[in-house]
């Protein structure tokens, strides 16, 4: 007797994000096996990233930073409300390290001044100024965002320091090259600020602490600072000191502040890792990305294993990571992202912060293919992404370059191969006739449509795309329609034609994608079921 043809209706595929730490066998499809150059959009769909589109105008001037890379960004707000975009990287030719200040968009000015080893800077803003702190370097400040000096005077126990943060109107230091286990505050700042200030790290209200023996783990060197909810968090290696300053009474300040708290086993990796997320702080440890949440009622520093879906991968990207790894995290794209730089082609990973699974993790996916180098989100709102030519901002659904090296306008290239299905038949063939899709976005694409059997990939391949150029009233696209559909994009439901049979079958979707983000909403598969075997 023939067999009914069936319909599985797969909702929002994806959503959960990457997950490579479980087997794939009977995996959820709300888990995706790859998700490159992806995010989890404000509905809760997985889609193609925005586009990093150029702010950085003509470098490949002479004094600009050419094919060179990005390497530090920060924001260094005035007072008067205007904004400094600072970033640092070699020159045009990669002799010379160098620093730029920019407004939000336009051409990059050399800041003068800064006599440096390394393009590494830790940066802190404290009373209308900036301050850059880098191992083998003094400790400079800039008052207008363009000329750089050195502070009249420098840290007196952490000379040349790694590290530099500002918080509760103190600059505080540690890392040096002679000093591991040191923090050294300055005094409370004044109007006038710091930075030309005869006594700032010897006046009244400065001071030093040597937490040498208060590891909980017996040794360990600090590795990053943060002032957060008026606590001092000292971070190892694999422990982190938690320090209360005193805020009210007589006896306040950091001069009377006190080891609150204590985590073994527990460390950063790397000092940018360390990103302010709302009320929660961010960080890389040698096991995966974490957060160190603090809870009043019980005074204690809980932590939370944000990347547990793909921490072996994230790990195994860690230890083979040839640079300097940096977090940045954007409230308004609610995405905190773990730049890796590699010896090939960096890693992005990315966490999607709007909606944690129900167990607490992150939704995972990842960036490929443009080599991040550092990012961050300034005051209007922007999410900035360094790499080679500067600065680029995460907008719209293109790539765009102003590097004669680079195609100006390119697609954002995209795959998502789902987990291996046996659809709750694990011992029956299935035969797949048709698989229809529900796409959202993307004015242009050309997306590869593959499916395999077995635990095999890409075995079989259909190409879809759809153009603006093609847009009929109501749109037109090869293999499928535009329903809805508008000149910026809109609802397309292309369908491919299957052929071939296996007990277990994998989706793959791979290509360009220009115009706008591109959003899967529901995949139909039509398939029969064959008998058991």
């Amino acid at each position: 007797m023939p067999q009914t043809q069936q319909n599985i209706s797969i909702g929002a595929p994806g959503f959960a994000g990457l997950n490579t730490q479980d087997s794939p066998i009977g995996m959820d499809l709300s888990f995706a096996a790859v998700a490159d150059n992806c995010v989890i959009d404000k509905s809760g769909r997985l889609a193609s990233r925005k586009g990093f589109q150029a702010q950085t105008a003509d470098p490949d001037t002479s004094g600009q930073i050419g094919d060179a890379v990005a390497e530090t960004v920060y924001e260094y707000k005035e007072s008067d409300g205007n904004s400094h975009i600072l970033f640092s990287g070699m020159l045009e030719g990669g002799s010379t390290e160098a620093m730029w200040s920019q407004s939000l968009a336009g051409a990059a000015t050399r800041v003068t001044g800064i006599s440096a080893v390394g393009n590494n800077w830790d940066y802190a803003s404290l009373s209308d100024q900036c301050f850059i702190a880098q191992e083998g370097n003094d400790v400079q400040y800039t008052d207008d965002g363009l000329t750089f000096q050195a502070m009249t005077q420098q840290p007196q126990v952490v000379p040349q320091p790694d590290i530099i943060v500002s918080g509760l109107g103190h600059l505080w230091v540690a890392s040096s090259s002679t000093k591991k286990t040191v923090v050294e505050w300055s005094v409370i700042t004044t109007n006038s600020g710091l930075g030309g200030a005869a006594t700032p790290w010897t006046g009244a209200g400065s001071g030093s602490i040597d937490i040498e023996e208060y590891w909980p783990n017996g040794s360990d060197n600090i590795t990053a600072l943060a002032v957060h909810n008026n606590f001092l968090v000292i971070f190892g290696s694999k422990s982190i000191l938690v320090y209360t300053i005193p805020n009210t009474g007589t006896n306040v300040g950091p001069e009377y502040m006190y080891l609150s708290d204590t985590l073994e086993n527990i460390g950063c990796v790397a000092r940018d890792s360390v990103v302010s997320i709302g009320t929660d702080l961010a960080f890389l440890d040698a096991g995966g990305l974490r957060s160190l949440a603090r809870t009043i009622q019980e005074k204690s520093m809980p932590v939370g294993d944000l990347s547990r879906n793909v921490r072996d991968d994230l790990v195994a990207d860690v230890v083979s990571s040839s640079g300097n790894i940096r977090c940045a995290y954007s409230q308004e794209e609610a995405i905190l992202i773990l730049i890796l730089p590699q010896s090939q082609s960096n890693i992005t990973y990315v966490f999607d912060t709007r909606r944690p699974l129900e167990n607490g993790h992150l939704r995972p996916t990842k960036w490929l293919g443009r080599d991040v180098t550092c990012a961050r989100r300034v005051s209007n709102g922007d999410f900035l992404i360094g790499r080679c030519g500067g600065l680029y901002k995460y907008t719209g659904g293109d790539d765009r370059s102003f590097l004669a090296s680079e195609d100006a306008t390119s697609g954002v290239t995209f795959t998502y191969v789902c987990q291996p299905q046996d659809f709750e038949r694990p011992a029956n063939t299935k035969m797949p006739k048709q698989v229809d899709l529900i796409l959202i976005g993307g004015s242009s694409y050309s997306l590869n449509v593959s499916w395999s059997y077995g635990y095999r990939t890409g075995l079989n391949t259909k190409i879809i795309t759809n153009s603006v150029s093609e847009g009929a009233m109501w749109g037109s696209g090869t293999w499928g329609s535009s329903e809805y559909g508008s000149i910026d994009g809109g609802i397309t439901t292309p369908r491919v034609n299957m052929w071939g049979a296996g007990k277990v079958v994998t989706l793959e979707f791979s290509g360009s994608i220009t115009g706008q983000q591109l959003s899967i909403q529901e995949i139909n598969l039509q398939a029969l079921f064959g008998r058991i075997v």
